[in-house]
């Protein structure tokens, strides 16, 4: 490690670039502690890059002992979705359009199916995972995980605002580990279930997405709008979503190693009971 330099952390892990080349990144991530893991990042991860999906291209697996991460060419002068409205929060409409440009762009790939994962199948394995609820509710989850539709389309898997970035007025699509095909909700409610979380705990949204809780349910409005064309309902489309967000927050609580129920999961229970 002695030739990288730490250039950011986040609630995971850290990113780094080398100090003799800018042109490549490493990033680790902290709860990924079997290479396997990585493996499958670095697969989702070329298979997007190899489909031309604007994402960094992915280098190979690295280990510094204890931890593994990826390597990535670097995107300079990046900054984040996120960042940039908390910089610039009067720009809030216009990020939050270009938001949802890029991901109708991205749901408009059709999936190479032979060598992408299906979200359904990712979300069987962490919710089956999930220890915080009792039998019932996981069970109850995977029958409404299968009963919903099949899709070819391409999702990112972990869909929010800090997980696409900008550099010199392109758009990057990064942290490609759930990237799959499917259903587009899935990823409506991954952006959807941040949202939340704004309201549920504004400290922990303000210090993870760096700009004001209380923008975040005009930055969804604004995303539902503008992905749909139309002045759609947007009450309509949070019921259809909704049981989307309750699977990914179920997923979330696995993928997050928390020792407790998320407080948003409440209506986890209003549902599946």
């Amino acid at each position: 490690m002695n030739d990288w330099i730490e250039s950011g952390r986040g609630g995971r892990g850290a990113s780094f670039f080398h100090k003799d080349d800018p042109d490549y990144m490493l990033k680790f991530d902290n709860l990924l502690t079997d290479p396997s893991s990585m493996e499958e990042e670095l697969s989702a991860a070329s298979v997007a890059y190899s489909l031309g999906i604007s994402t960094p291209e992915p280098g190979e697996v690295v280990t510094d002992g204890k931890r593994y991460g990826l390597t990535f060419r670097r995107i300079p002068d990046k900054v984040s979705y996120a960042r940039a409205i908390g910089d610039n929060p009067e720009r809030l409409e216009e990020l939050a359009k270009e938001f949802a440009v890029q991901t109708r762009k991205l749901h408009a790939i059709d999936a190479d199916t032979t060598r992408m994962r299906n979200i359904k199948d990712i979300y069987h394995s962490l919710i089956s995972r999930n220890t915080l609820h009792g039998p019932a509710i996981i069970s109850h989850a995977l029958e409404l995980l299968d009963s919903l539709p099949e899709d070819r389309t391409c999702v990112h898997g972990d869909l929010h605002f800090g997980n696409i970035i900008l550099s010199h007025g392109k758009s990057y699509f990064i942290d490609m580990g759930n990237f799959s095909y499917g259903c587009p909700l899935f990823d409506h409610a991954m952006l959807k279930s941040v949202c939340q979380t704004a309201a549920i705990d504004p400290d922990f949204f303000k210090e993870m997405f760096h700009f004001e809780p209380k923008l975040a349910d005009r930055f969804w409005a604004l995303f539902v709008k503008e992905y749909y064309a139309q002045d759609e309902d947007i009450r309509s489309i949070d019921e259809m979503v909704k049981p989307y967000v309750v699977l990914r927050k179920l997923t979330m609580e696995v993928e997050s190693g928390i020792p407790l129920p998320m407080p948003a999961l409440l209506d986890v229970y209003e549902m599946l009971n």
